[in-house]
């Protein structure tokens, strides 16, 4: 398996991964999944930075109004991530924009745990990607 993006070829971000401390963050698109060692790219799928929607502590409706708006605007993707306490208000915002405004949508999830270091300790925080999409 061969490709190239603009982020390089399947062969040099394997090598930048094996040799990024892990403590060090890359920055790879998340399209970019990692499956038993290998990378794989999914056919057919638009991302960019304006299609992501972070939660945080804003009312929940602020947020489904980002996501609706994303996809009004001509997105065929919208990404809803969230960590910690904001997972539950992640998989509401989904569900509101499913069932109450655009009810074709199809939807993929990631769940991810991050390591956050603070000074005495290393604590695990929990993640969420919903990958909507029509």
């Amino acid at each position: 398996m061969t490709f190239t993006h603009k982020y390089g070829s399947y062969n040099e971000i394997k090598k930048l991964m094996k040799i990024t401390p892990k403590n060090i963050s890359i920055i790879i698109p998340w399209k970019y999944l990692q499956n038993k060692g290998g990378l794989i790219m999914p056919e057919n799928l638009e991302r960019s930075d304006e299609n992501v929607v972070y939660v945080g502590k804003k009312p929940t409706m602020n947020y489904v109004l980002a996501v609706v708006t994303q996809f009004n605007n001509g997105a065929k993707n919208v990404v809803i991530k969230a960590r910690g306490k904001s997972i539950n208000k992640a998989v509401d915002i989904a569900e509101i924009v499913r069932n109450r405004f655009l009810n074709d949508l199809k939807y993929e999830v990631t769940l991810g745990t991050e390591k956050i270091k603070s000074e005495d300790r290393e604590s695990n925080v929990s993640s969420i990607e919903i990958l909507l999409k029509r």
